[in-house]
């Protein structure tokens, strides 16, 4: 039996992913949207882990936002929605692939604070007292002189111009954001440190290097390992896929390129027995290190204005371009039939098991033992087989063949029927009848009974902020409070590149970060600050 390399591979050993980000800002209010760009490493080259997992945590160890991301050569876009609910405090961005080693002081998730403000959720007064020097072990402490910035200090509103430095590694992103001044020196920047409680995971890789891999366990001491799992995912799409357990009880259902689901149902193919079956969600369960502690959040009247601003900067966020939101590419689910039928071109019965009578040679349908049977025509061998098809609607099983029979296909649009022997796997069946509904919703078809059905998030679509048209930007009446100025993922400058930018009404200290990876799979950062100040009388503006 083929499993992932995590059936392969020991705990100590096997690949171990390196990930990096670079985030577009880290200050926000409850509500806004996180943006990041995410790169994957190993052995200093793009890895090939095609999912990565980004999470907002609490101080408690909670998480409050997960995501999966797809990824691309090793690295994507990515975004985190902040929940409007959160209370005011400092939370942390952590962002892993399954070959990264959750302990490891030197490759390991991505981490970095962020600072979440809610006008109506002041910070907790029981959070403790902390000590900040302890969150030392910045990824690169030093910088390199990537920007440089004819000015540090401008109007709103105004034209800003900076130089970014050719490198000899690979852009991860360039930002342009409102400096937050709750997070300052090394709490501000990305780190490594073993921050979670020793022994608590034991690092065996999970290879995703074809896409996302969906892990079920069997709850029963004793089961066959003859035994076959299904799962069904449900979306946009639909797609089935098929595993058997390993000698733990734990079984991989791979999914490959397949993302457009937002749904799963699992079964077994001992369909009569009762279905003790679990599917584990992907993210971490971990307990921070008693010794790793929070910055704690202090906001008092002199933060007003500054907090005043960046409300009204979320606020005016809505006359904003809208986010571009880019569909899932459709991929090919199903399987080269050997006979179709529109049912629609033909004369409705009540049932499907008088439609196969009438209009589908190549299936048999008959009585045994009072129970409806089908038996496909083995068109190669001009021979019925003498074992049940698989029968699928919108790509889920279907054992009960009465319940199949004698629902109404009123809502059904295609059958499409295999005559020949079909692989899945290891397993082998005999022939195949798919049914596939005009809305992608089984047509109204019942849950199976001992069925597991999972609400379950596939990988995010990409979403890519918009910047407002230069007309708009000029137009001195347009309610402009950016807090973002510029955000680029992944720049490619092929020389010293100037790059332009237009201030916003928001005034303060904003801050030009730009971040690459070294050849030698190092983060190297530089960060430029600049302060912006009031308008400019008109006809003096830039």
């Amino acid at each position: 039996m083929v499993e992932p390399l995590v059936a392969q591979t020991s705990p100590s050993k096997g690949p171990k992913d390196e990930v990096i980000a670079h985030l577009n800002k880290t200050i926000f209010v409850s509500g806004e949207t996180l943006h990041f760009f995410v790169s994957a490493l190993l052995d200093q080259k793009n890895s090939p882990s095609k999912i990565a997992y980004a999470e907002l945590i609490s101080r408690d160890g909670e998480a409050l936002a997960q995501e999966i991301i797809p990824l691309n050569n090793g690295s994507n876009r990515g975004y985190l929605e902040i929940p409007e609910n959160l209370v005011s405090d400092h939370y942390l961005i952590r962002i892993y692939t399954r070959m990264t080693p959750i302990d490891d002081t030197e490759k390991g998730p991505f981490h970095q604070f962020i600072t979440v403000v809610n006008p109506k959720k002041p910070p907790l007064r029981e959070v403790r007292q902390t000590d900040p020097s302890k969150n030392t072990g910045i990824i690169n402490p030093s910088t390199q002189n990537l920007i440089t910035l004819g000015r540090n200090k401008v109007n709103a509103k105004d034209s800003v111009q900076f130089t970014l430095s050719k490198t000899g590694g690979t852009f991860l992103g360039l930002s342009v954001s409102l400096q937050n001044p709750f997070l300052i020196g090394p709490l501000s920047k990305p780190f490594y440190r073993s921050i979670y409680q020793s022994g608590q995971i034991e690092h065996r890789p999970l290879p995703e290097i074809y896409g996302h891999i969906i892990k079920g366990k069997k709850l029963d001491e004793n089961f066959s390992e003859e035994e076959t799992y299904f799962l069904s995912a449900h979306g946009k799409q639909s797609m089935l896929f098929t595993a058997k357990a390993n000698e733990r009880g734990e079984v991989y259902f791979d999914l490959g390129p397949f993302q457009d689901y937002n749904f799963l149902i699992a079964q077994s193919s001992n369909w009569q027995s009762a279905f003790n079956f679990i599917i584990e969600y992907p993210f971490l369960e971990t307990s921070f290190d008693s010794d790793f502690q929070f910055p704690e959040l202090v906001l008092d009247e002199n933060n007003r204005e500054f907090l005043q601003n960046l409300v009204l900067s979320k606020e005016s966020n809505r006359y904003l371009e809208p986010d571009e939101i880019k569909s899932c590419h459709e991929i090919v689910t199903g399987f080269s039939a050997d006979h179709s039928y529109l049912l629609d071109d033909y004369n409705r019965f009540e049932d499907i098991a008088t439609t196969l009578r009438e209009y589908v040679p190549q299936v048999f349908v008959r009585r045994q033992d009072k129970k409806l049977i089908y038996r496909v025509f083995n068109t190669p061998y001009n021979v019925l087989y003498k074992d049940l098809p698989l029968m699928l609607i919108d790509a889920m099983p279907v054992f009960d063949s009465d319940a199949l029979g004698n629902f109404d296909p009123t809502k059904m649009k295609k059958l499409d029927v295999v005559a020949r022997d079909f692989y899945i796997n290891q397993d082998v069946f005999s022939g195949v009848i798919s049914f596939t509904s005009f809305e992608n919703d089984f047509g109204g078809f019942p849950l199976p009974n001992n069925a597991l059905y999972i609400s379950y998030k596939g990988p995010q679509k990409a979403r890519i902020p918009v910047l407002p048209r230069p007309a708009k930007l000029n137009d001195r009446f347009y309610p402009d409070f950016r807090s973002v100025l510029y955000w680029q993922p992944e720049v490619v400058p092929p020389s010293d590149q100037k790059i332009g930018f237009k201030a916003s009404a928001t005034e303060g200290q904003f801050v030009i970060r730009a971040s690459y990876v070294s050849h030698e799979g190092q983060l190297v950062t530089d960060e430029k600050t600049f302060e912006v100040g009031p308008s400019a009388p008109m006809g003096m503006r830039d």
